[in-house]
């Protein structure tokens, strides 16, 4: 939902590549649903409120697409480790610390999947209190002191979350150098072998 105000609106289509002007830009007024009990907050508050939860969406997103990719690339080096002339123990033991350390990420953002399928419930991450903040904008008060507080929480979990990750991903080029200099198989995402 958007904040009451002033907003525009212009309809275009594509099509080959060209842009065609179908409706010329109107305004329209967005007014609230119903008044709620309590006086609600100003619009620049909720509207601020948004925009820090909006970013913080976006970071997220991002940052479970490159944890996903980071898991399938570790388990593509693993296997490709398997299938190189040489033993390597040391670089096996690197990537194997690498996938402990993603696991034990993984846990910490969405919980013990033994809990969860038993109904247990999992410690606060990040992501439950983003989602607790997405909950505020759904409101007619808007976002409440706590609300603010577990974002901001959430924002703080998730900067250590996010540095754990970069430095995981931080060592995969190096160990990816070592599987090429071992004539480990090409695995996706690597130079198109010489």
């Amino acid at each position: 939902m958007v904040s009451p105000g002033t907003y525009s609106v212009g309809i275009s289509k594509i099509e080959n590549g060209t842009i065609t002007k179908l409706v010329d830009v109107q305004t329209f007024q967005v007014k609230p649903l119903r008044e709620g009990t309590l006086q609600a907050l100003a619009t620049s508050d909720v509207d601020e409120f948004r925009r820090k939860l909006e970013s913080l969406i976006t970071k997220v997103g991002a940052f479970n697409h490159i944890l996903g990719q980071t898991k399938k690339k570790i388990a593509a080096m693993t296997k490709a480790l398997t299938r190189t002339p040489t033993e390597a123990p040391d670089v096996y033991s690197q990537l194997f610390i690498l996938k402990k350390k993603l696991q034990t990420l993984q846990s910490q953002i969405n919980g013990s999947g033994a809990k969860s399928e038993i109904g247990e419930r999992n410690a606060p991450s990040f992501q439950s209190r983003m989602f607790t903040g997405y909950r505020a904008l759904g409101t007619t008060y808007g976002p409440t002191p706590n609300h603010k507080q577990t974002v901001g929480v959430a924002i703080k979990e998730f900067e250590q979350a996010k540095n754990t990750l970069q430095a995981i991903v931080d060592k995969m080029p190096a160990l990816e150098n070592q599987l090429v200099k071992l004539g480990a198989p090409w695995i996706e995402g690597q130079a198109i072998p010489e």
